[in-house]
């Protein structure tokens, strides 16, 4: 095996293993909530901002049915609102409620708690280097995400 090979193996095999550490524990931090992982990322995505359902979709990688079957859950239980947007009144911009807000802030306080947490265990020059490999590795994939289709049969 050679070395590029084994390298590739060990990467592919750590960052699996940091998307379930990180699942894992932003599950065991909304224990509780009575919300499914698609509604906490949509109340997060909008607590920076009104959207709309396309915007949601493309962010969360699902369906605009999708979203707005979820969408339609958070309006019933009052953490969502739609509203017109005021330079297309045809598109529908989605706000947290007041009791959204609240929600996200909760959300997101114990996100960033939980983070501070993590981040003091590492030294400033393993910080600056996970920042580093972080941001390249997400402008690689991005680039990838415009430029590559996925093709469900395989290579051919």
């Amino acid at each position: 095996m050679t070395e590029t090979t084994q390298n590739l193996q060990r990467v592919e095999a750590a960052m699996d293993a940091m998307r379930r550490a990180i699942t894992g524990a932003k599950e065991r931090l909304d224990e509780g909530l009575q919300l499914t992982r698609t509604q906490l990322e949509i109340l997060v995505l909008l607590a920076h901002g009104p959207q709309t359902t396309g915007e949601l979709a493309r962010q969360l990688f699902l369906t605009q049915s999708a979203v707005t079957q979820t969408i339609d859950t958070l309006v019933r239980r009052q953490l969502v609102t739609r509203r017109p947007a005021p330079a297309d009144r045809r598109l529908i911009n989605l706000e947290l409620s007041a009791e959204g807000r609240t929600l996200a802030d909760h959300i997101g306080t114990m996100r960033r708690d939980h983070l501070r947490a993590w981040v003091n265990q590492l030294t400033p020059v393993e910080i600056e280097a996970l920042i580093s490999a972080t941001q390249k590795l997400t402008t690689l994939l991005e680039d990838l995400k415009t430029t590559t289709k996925v093709n469900p049969q395989g290579p051919q």
